[in-house]
């Protein structure tokens, strides 16, 4: 693992090893040529191949530690990832239950739509709050 400060470092001090098959880049999602509101990390979970519950906000501390989650509040975001995570599982054949890490950029000017970035998938295994989720759906609450 490296870590750049800039594209022109990149640019000018980066050497390829031929051993190396991959590369990835992350982006610092707490930088964007508009002015950022907020970062929000949430969950959208599925189960039985379904999307199921409702976001869930990731809450992290300092940062860097993962601290629990609550109930994410914004509707309109929820509903547009929600759609995104049900697209995203009938393009790679998920299968029984997990869950997606999005990040979601918002921006001080309200006019500019927030940006929307799938960063993880748990898409065969147990997940946290699927746990909440699973219940539920048993007891029809």
């Amino acid at each position: 693992i490296t870590f750049w400060n800039s594209r022109a470092d990149i640019q000018d001090k980066f050497i390829w090893k031929d051993e190396w098959k991959y590369f990835n880049v992350e982006e610092d999602l707490r930088h964007n040529e508009n002015e950022i509101e907020s970062i929000e990390w949430v969950g959208i979970s599925f189960y039985d191949n379904q999307v199921i519950g409702g976001g869930h906000e990731q809450i992290i501390i300092d940062e860097a530690v993962f601290g629990g989650s609550k109930t994410y509040t914004n509707k309109k975001i929820e509903c547009r990832l929600k759609k995104i995570a049900q697209k995203v599982m009938k393009k790679i054949g998920t299968k029984f239950m997990g869950g997606f890490d999005f990040a979601v950029q918002t921006f001080k000017d309200n006019t500019i739509e927030p940006k929307m970035y799938l960063i993880d998938m748990n898409t065969a295994r147990y997940t946290a709050t699927t746990q909440t989720f699973i219940a539920m759906r048993k007891y029809g609450i």
